[in-house]
């Protein structure tokens, strides 16, 4: 008679457990897809990159700021090798590291190729 009760006693423990593990990974995946972050825009298929308030920054070996450049926008076009920036912050900074020369400008163009920076509108250069 007691190996009857205990059996019945460990399957109705085993399905109560199955039922308790089943119940919590259907709650943690309703969870996770209610607080899962939204799915970002596809990139359009002529650029290779995109970024809103991008930063780049080079300094010497001695880690001496050498250029900072940061723009709003930043789109990087495929096949081109053309970076274009938006609302552009150039700052150029001197041999002691500590002062540098401002250039700012709405819109400009980075050419990887001859690395170059080029913009054809109006430029704001604080020295």
């Amino acid at each position: 008679m007691t190996g009857r009760r205990t059996r019945r006693l460990l399957l109705a423990a085993i399905a109560a457990l199955l039922f308790l593990v089943g119940a919590a990974y259907r709650f943690q995946t309703q969870w996770l897809r209610r607080t899962a972050p939204a799915k970002p825009e596809a990139l359009p298929l002529h650029l290779s990159a995109s970024a809103q308030d991008w930063e780049f920054t080079n300094s010497a070996p001695d880690g001496r700021p050498i250029v900072a450049v940061r723009a709003r926008d930043f789109r990087q076009i495929k096949e081109s090798g053309l970076i274009e920036l938006e609302h552009v912050e150039l700052h150029l900074f001197h041999e002691n590291g500590k002062q540098y020369d401002l250039v700012k400008s709405a819109h400009a163009q980075f050419r990887q190729a001859d690395r170059s920076l080029y913009s054809d509108g109006e430029v704001e250069i604080i020295l």
